[in-house]
């Protein structure tokens, strides 16, 4: 289950052993970060009491000693997890609930700090306060543990045997691979599982507690992923797993369905499908067994355990039977490592090579996901599937198209992207920018522009991982010319950077550091060409159409040519990419505007020409563009007094920019003439 994980076992314990075995653990884990996980197994001892007590082992081992879970939590501190793999196992649930909202004496209010059920504790457990742990022969004698810790292993177990199909046990523990091979049968169904119980999850709990439960600790959205397969398994018998915090039932939801088409089809490939044995009912073939039988035969134990929040190594606990006993059998059997782990590419494990075809599980959720796209989006209700997509990211056979389904989602406004945040797409698309492929670059430039837009605090992630050189290559010049797409990524990682740079000095040191002046000098010595002859080509166009309808003519009307004059970019232009240079160039301007307020920037762009390029801009006949040069020119050229002598020629190139750009006024449109009369204030000045 967690094969980093550092156990400790507490056999057979006394109530001094389990209380010196917690607190050395909160000794050796003291940070806030660190969660205790203690697993109790109680299986074969006297059911828990309605006071909220387990039994254990007195000094000499002659009878069982009750002890308080309240005491249990005080000595394991917080945050910590607690297993009740018990009968009756949610009395300890009402019980703690009970002591840590009153204190232990049940009389005393709760002090002020006093840790919380549900969030600093969180408990499991196998059954209702009235329920009783089955004992089918069928299932392994702790059903609720081996669904925890052995969680694949069971769920084959409930999938792969209907009247249709039937997986033999030996079938089942000799699946060739290792967990961590997706490409490996064992490897491609923990995947499907992770991704199906995440989208159950995501499905079917708040969001706060989504983010709680499977976002914020890997062992904790490792456990919680389990429990809902408990939920499945042990909803066949008839009980009902508990926790704190609560969960809703999920053992009848569709994606279940799915699963056990996966996990058939993947299985089906190991072995020819045979004939299923006559099986029997969990919840109708339960032997009853006195609970004082094997409370003769066994005895309690007790196993621990710790994990970092997110941490790769934990520490577990957890309180099991006897390794003698019957019970401790099945805990044996259920919980031993899978043979073949060392796996091979072949289906049957034997070294045959036979080909194994991977499930089509992940492309019919891409096409589900599509479908919704096309017919289910107008009802701002976030599909089921976009937790897989997370899933599928980490294949590099489906990303791009998951990818692009992703944008395509993003693109319907701020409540897809807050759902896309929300389902923790973000360390995902942080780790693509590191190595990613030429083909996956304009969709996760467009992603991460849509993240900024509606989150701007996103840029201190890609501040802190370094992850914004990524945006500063793609503004280097293609080495045969820019296609239009390439424009347009230029645009985004524009966009990008000048939020970086917006009132961020963190922001505008690390442009410096990708010497993002010197790319954007480039940008305009490449565009400003193209832009000068295709917008003032648009401009007299319009000029010339305007003239025409104050004149009558049968052409008068707003045409595309003036919707584009006016709106400075010549959108409606037909050559794109005239459009494309154009948005390039205010976009760099505006980046300038931002990045200006850093003296080194300002330096930088004294030493790469970049004010002569931007007096150029100011003949421009958009507007909107020449108001973008002259505020990038204001703020590159007002340099404190500690570096005045060193950028000496900006003074010049503001008064001579300003002087040139006033013979054009009177052809500018509102957002010049305002940006050109607060800009010669300071001039007028001096």
């Amino acid at each position: 289950w967690q094969p980093r994980a550092k156990y400790a076992s507490c056999l057979d314990p006394t109530v001094e052993d389990v209380k010196r075995r917690c607190i050395n653990l909160r000794r050796n884990f003291p940070g806030r970060e660190d969660r205790l996980l203690l697993h109790f197994n109680g299986h074969g001892v006297p059911r828990p009491t309605v006071n909220g007590e387990v039994w254990v082992f007195n000094r000499g081992f002659t009878q069982y000693t009750p002890l308080s879970v309240y005491d249990l939590q005080c000595w394991l501190g917080t945050p910590c997890i607690l297993v009740f793999d018990c009968s009756n196992a949610g009395r300890l649930i009402d019980a703690l609930r009970a002591m840590l909202c009153s204190g232990a004496d049940g009389l005393t209010a709760q002090t002020e700090g006093a840790p919380t059920l549900g969030v600093d504790v969180i408990v499991l457990a196998a059954c209702a306060n009235d329920e009783q742990l089955p004992t089918n022969p069928e299932l392994p004698a702790d059903v609720f543990s081996s669904c925890l810790t052995t969680p694949l292993r069971m769920a084959l177990r409930l999938a792969c045997r209907n009247e249709l199909f039937f997986a033999s046990e030996a079938l089942i523990d000799a699946l060739p691979g290792s967990l961590g091979d997706r490409k490996s049968p064992l490897g491609e169904l923990n995947w499907i599982f992770t991704a199906v119980t995440d989208a159950i999850a995501w499905a079917m709990l708040p969001r706060s507690l989504f983010r709680q439960l499977f976002r914020q600790d890997m062992l904790l959205a490792s456990l919680f992923r389990n429990f809902l397969l408990a939920q499945r398994v042990m909803a066949s018998c008839g009980l009902k797993p508990i926790s704190s915090p609560a969960l809703p039932s999920t053992h009848n939801h569709p994606l279940w369905d799915s699963f056990d088409l996966a996990a058939e089809f993947i299985m089906s490939t190991l072995a020819p499908i045979r004939p299923a044995p006559h099986i029997t009912s969990h919840a109708t073939a339960q032997t009853q067994i006195p609970v004082s039988s094997l409370a003769a035969a066994t005895a309690t134990n007790a196993t621990m355990a710790t994990s970092g929040a997110g941490a790769a190594a934990a520490t577990t606990v957890t309180v099991s039977p006897n390794a003698g006993s019957p019970c401790a059998v099945g805990l044996t059997a259920a919980s031993k490592s899978v043979p073949g782990s060392g796996g091979g590419r072949s289906c049957d494990g034997s070294g045959s090579g036979r080909p194994c075809s991977p499930s089509p599980f992940f492309a019919e959720q891409l096409a589900a996901f599509d479908v919704w796209l096309k017919d289910g989006s107008a009802e701002r209700t976030p599909p089921e599937q976009l937790p897989i997509l997370l899933q599928v990211l980490l294949s590099p056979t489906h990303r791009l198209s998951a990818l692009v389904l992703l944008a395509r989602f993003t693109n319907l406004g701020w409540w897809a992207v807050r759902e896309t945040l929300a389902v923790g797409i973000f360390p995902y698309l942080l780790k693509l920018l590191n190595g990613s492929s030429p083909e996956l670059r304009h969709v996760l430039v467009y992603l991460w522009a849509r993240l900024i837009l509606y989150d701007p605090s996103c840029k201190h992630d890609l501040l802190r991982d370094s992850a914004h050189a990524f945006f500063a290559d793609l503004l280097r010049p293609a080495p045969h010319g820019a296609t239009v797409v390439q424009l347009l990524t230029q645009q985004l990682s524009l966009f990008i950077f000048s939020q970086i740079c917006c009132q961020l000095p963190e922001g505008q040191r690390a442009c410096m550091q990708v010497r993002l002046p010197e790319l954007l000098a480039n940008l305009l010595r490449l565009h400003l060409p193209t832009v000068e002859g295709g917008v003032d080509a648009i401009f007299e166009a319009s000029h010339h159409e305007s003239m025409n309808a104050s004149q009558g003519s049968p052409e008068a009307g707003p045409s595309r040519a003036t919707v584009a004059a006016v709106g400075g970019f010549g959108r409606g232009a037909t050559d794109w990419r005239i459009s494309c240079s154009s948005e390039v160039v205010w976009w760099v301007c505006i980046c300038l505007g931002r990045l200006g307020a850093h003296p080194l920037a300002q330096l930088a762009a004294q030493q790469v020409d970049l004010p002569s390029l931007l007096v150029q801009s100011l003949h421009l006949a958009s507007p909107r563009l020449r108001a973008a040069a002259l505020h990038a020119l204001i703020a590159i050229c007002s340099t404190p007094s500690d570096v005045q002598q060193t950028a000496g020629g900006a003074g010049a190139s503001v008064h001579g920019g300003l002087g040139s750009s006033t013979s054009i006024a009177c052809r500018g449109g509102i957002e010049w003439r305002l940006q050109l009369g607060v800009s010669a204030l300071p001039t007028l000045a001096d």
